[in-house]
């Protein structure tokens, strides 16, 4: 009878455990079923921007886990310490008085990060009333969710927000979790209409950081008009320390430089002291501002600061329609 009894509670066991399998497995697979539909989100606050230059920058903010290389994202902070550490992310981002600003590794809503939403906590601190949100990861299971990818942060309307799928290092890997993927944004300027492309190139391989470069090419071709790529190119081209080059000798920002699209000139020379990475003793530049041919960059910059392990990048862009 004992026997019996520990065989029916060994057999209730494996039937509540084969039913959690079951739910958790439900769960994520039914977060990747509808994650392509919300990959892609806008919001509007108050307030409108100003009239003038146009100064833009980028950020790899990592996360929010501060500025420590190879830190983990389980920081363990408490919510309040969480956006604590984003507000003085938007206090630097605000001392710039940008009017637009790309984050990479932002959340949306991470388990990590206390399911704040980092965009928004920075674009309220900051002042941008516009915000458009792209999620290259988007997962979750029961009391687990993992939600982040780039952001658009602008003080000028944003009128039209799309997801660019960009070439996977693994489809495989794309379909389980994600990839990184770009948010393209169209923002109405006092300038006119000005196409931001945000990007987070994929980290493990070069290669397939160029055929990224090659579909913003061709992205930038067919738009036509002044047009923007910031974020991380996690690629630091010939002539910088870092500088890597696949199988076949190309480089992707070299690439883009010569797709005659986005004129070699914005990019600062080597000995100009340009390095984004990593913030506590930069050693390699892989943050960029690249602008098309109709668009002038000045004063393109780097900001030091220990917020996060990348170092934000600025400069002021006009935009020269009648060339």
């Amino acid at each position: 009878m004992i026997s019996t009894g520990k065989a029916r509670a060994a057999r209730r066991a494996a039937l509540i455990i084969c039913i959690i399998l079951v739910l958790c497995l439900g769960w994520y697979v039914q977060a990747g079923i509808f994650a392509p539909s919300r990959a892609v989100a806008t919001h509007q606050f108050a307030g409108s921007g100003q009239e003038g230059v146009i100064r833009v920058g980028t950020y790899n903010i990592a996360h929010g886990r501060g500025g420590a290389l190879g830190a983990r994202n389980w920081t363990g902070s408490s919510r309040k310490r969480v956006t604590a550490h984003l507000r003085k992310i938007g206090d630097l981002i605000r001392d710039q008085q940008l009017d637009l600003i790309v984050l990479n590794e932002v959340d949306i809503s991470a388990a990590w990060g206390r399911h704040v939403n980092q965009a928004r906590v920075i674009a309220e601190t900051a002042g941008f009333p516009y915000v458009a949100e792209q999620r290259n990861i988007d997962i979750a299971a029961p009391f687990f969710r993992f939600r982040f990818g780039n952001a658009g942060l602008s003080k000028y309307p944003i009128m039209h927000a799309d997801m660019v799928e960009f070439p996977p290092l693994s489809r495989l890997e794309k379909r389980l979790a994600g990839n990184h993927d770009g948010l393209l944004t169209s923002v109405e300027t006092p300038s006119g209409s000005l196409q931001v492309l945000a990007v987070h190139f994929e980290v493990r391989d070069e290669s397939t950081r160029v055929g990224c470069s090659d579909q913003v090419s061709r992205i930038a071709k067919e738009f036509g008009i002044p047009f923007l790529v910031l974020g991380d190119f996690n690629s630091t081209p010939s002539g910088y320390s870092g500088h890597q080059s696949d199988a076949e000798g190309r480089n992707a920002i070299d690439h883009f430089l010569r797709s005659g699209h986005f004129p070699a000139g914005q990019v600062p020379p080597p000995d100009s002291g340009y390095l984004t990475f990593p913030s506590a003793g930069p050693d390699r530049a892989i943050d960029w501002i690249l602008a098309t041919g109709d668009c002038e960059l000045r004063n393109h910059r780097v900001i030091s600061a220990d917020l996060s392990d990348h170092l934000m990048v600025v400069a002021d862009v006009v935009v020269n329609r009648h060339r």
